[in-house]
């Protein structure tokens, strides 16, 4: 089985560096005239007795890619929510999930969550088993989707892990100067949106800021737009928040946590207070959903792009908004503190 991974993988790449993504930064070759385009995304999938509930995320995923023109799908990462051995991405691939990954191979770009490198942090099998892993530059890639206006970039949030360990904090190191230069080099017409997999912020129990606030502080201090992960098996949307988790309407970034691919569920239960906390940023229109299957569905064009939750299951009485975010500009004098690997 990794012989045939690794042949797709060497095939894709191949054909990655003429339409995207590419980790080195150069604008792909030859883009469609295509202005509007679709990213649907999801986390947090294949768990070991929790398939059936993976299966029909996988459906709701296959059947939205087939209906919408110029779509593509991010899978935010602990696509396979077990220990990321071998085992394990076959019983992705029993899975409708399978299907994905290889007949939507130019479609399906699978992000490295913490579950997939358990089995093994060197040579994680991720990256052997997803035809659009960016094995090749270690999860971190990005592409001009269409003529959208729109940098999508993909960042491999577990190379952010604080550690005494010298390959981990080259790696950590690595991760935030490519991300520096590559944001750095974004046109000042051009947005962007970050795909990883652990959350800079949560109203559940698994917002990672020791991994990824470097990261935030990065895409903060450039104008970032939008960002979207997996980690917390809940849905939430969240306002536009600056590195300190205030609500800043001129230049905070919106962010949405989409872990609801169907590994087991997480809630909003304090594990300290055992009580249900009510969502942090309720007030400014933080929407959070628990024990839910669905998928994210963004709508992107120039300047702007349009957000909403698909559920697996409509409930009566229960609606999931369609929200606009708009594209700005770096905060003036914003400076990001240095950066501490230290764990």
């Amino acid at each position: 089985m990794a012989n045939k991974r690794l042949l797709g993988a060497f095939v894709v790449a191949v054909f990655l560096l003429v339409w995207g993504p590419n980790g080195s930064g150069q604008t792909p070759v030859a883009l469609p005239p295509v202005t509007k385009g679709t990213v649907f995304v999801v986390g947090d999938i294949v768990q070991q007795g929790f398939e059936p509930r993976a299966q029909v995320v996988g459906e709701l995923m296959k059947k939205s890619l087939d209906e919408t023109p110029n779509s593509i799908a991010f899978l935010n990462g602990d696509n396979s929510n077990d220990s990321g051995c071998q085992e394990d991405f076959d019983r992705v691939d029993k899975t409708i999930w399978g299907e994905l990954n290889s007949r939507y191979r130019g479609r399906v770009f699978a992000v490295v969550g913490n579950h997939e490198l358990w089995c093994n942090k060197t040579n994680p099998f991720h990256f052997f088993y997803w035809y659009n892993s960016a094995f090749e530059t270690w999860g971190n890639d990005w592409f001009d989707f269409f003529r959208t206006g729109w940098r999508l970039f993909r960042v491999n949030s577990e190379s952010m892990e604080r550690s005494t360990d010298t390959l981990q904090r080259l790696r950590r190191k690595e991760t935030l100067d490519w991300f520096s230069r590559e944001l750095q080099l974004v046109p000042s017409n051009v947005c962007t949106a970050v795909f990883l997999h652990r959350p800079p912020f949560s109203s559940g129990n698994f917002a990672s800021p020791a991994w990824v606030m470097p990261l935030y502080h990065l895409m903060y201090r450039v104008g970032n737009d939008y960002w979207a992960s997996g980690h917390d098996h809940i849905r939430d949307q969240l306002p536009p928040l600056d590195p300190d988790g205030n609500v800043n309407w001129n230049h905070g970034i919106y962010g949405d946590i989409v872990g609801t691919g169907g590994a087991i569920p997480h809630s909003l239960v304090d594990p300290v207070t055992r009580k249900t906390r009510e969502p942090r940023w309720k007030a400014y229109g933080e929407e959070v959903s628990v024990n839910v299957l669905g998928i994210l569905r963004l709508d992107v064009e120039p300047g702007r792009l349009y957000r909403q939750f698909v559920p697996v299951a409509q409930v009566p009485g229960v609606t999931y908004p369609r929200t606009t975010v708009t594209c700005h500009g770096n905060p003036p004098g914003y400076i990001e503190p240095l950066d501490n690997p230290n764990p």
